[in-house]
């Protein structure tokens, strides 16, 4: 399966059920490349066919994050290009995971650029007006990257402090979770 062959099927997909984007996940995962078709999709294309391979990553990511892995680079440097809000949630999500598993085990790790490029994006979708979702999993993903970059967490709790009362109740329960856990890193 090549890169046409994915927009096709992405193309073709009826709706957001998930068995039609376990489908297209399945063939993704299948074939040698298929998260970076996916990723070159998701960043080249506007529109409905960005977010359908926005979802495909988001599923391929829990399933399997080390496919991930030979993409690394390109996944970091250009999810700031990011403008479509219904691609940034399966984005943030896929970056919580993949910095969860930078900091949990050896077989994924970032560059020092890579993950000031994953800093800067999500402390700009932690306070700009990204949906909720994507702000929860930006906490998630700089409370990670925190462990390696010593003055993420700091400043990660005076955000979230400054914003905790404003903001809907899933980033209050979420950013309440989080500086709850900074208070026993700091």
């Amino acid at each position: 399966m090549s890169k046409k062959q994915l927009i096709n099927s992405l193309d073709k997909m009826p709706n957001a059920k998930r068995i039609y984007r376990d489908s297209i996940a399945d063939e993704a995962m299948e074939i040698e490349g298929g998260v970076g078709y996916l990723l070159r999709i998701a960043f080249e294309s506007n529109g409905k066919i960005a977010v359908k391979a926005a979802w495909i990553l988001d599923i391929i990511a829990c399933r399997n994050h080390l496919l991930f892995v030979p993409y690394i680079n390109i996944f970091c440097n250009q999810i700031h290009q990011l403008t479509n809000e219904s691609a940034k949630r399966p984005f943030a999500k896929v970056a919580s995971i993949l910095s969860l598993a930078a900091r949990k085990e050896e077989k994924i790790a970032f560059s020092q650029k890579q993950q000031e490029q994953l800093i800067e994006t999500h402390f700009d979708w932690l306070t700009n007006n990204s949906a909720i979702a994507v702000k929860v999993y930006s906490m998630e993903t700089l409370y990670q990257l925190g462990y390696t970059s010593s003055w993420v967490h700091p400043e990660l709790k005076l955000i979230l402090v400054q914003y905790l009362s404003t903001e809907a109740p899933a980033y209050r329960a979420h950013g309440k979770k989080i500086i709850k856990s900074l208070h026993a890193v700091l």
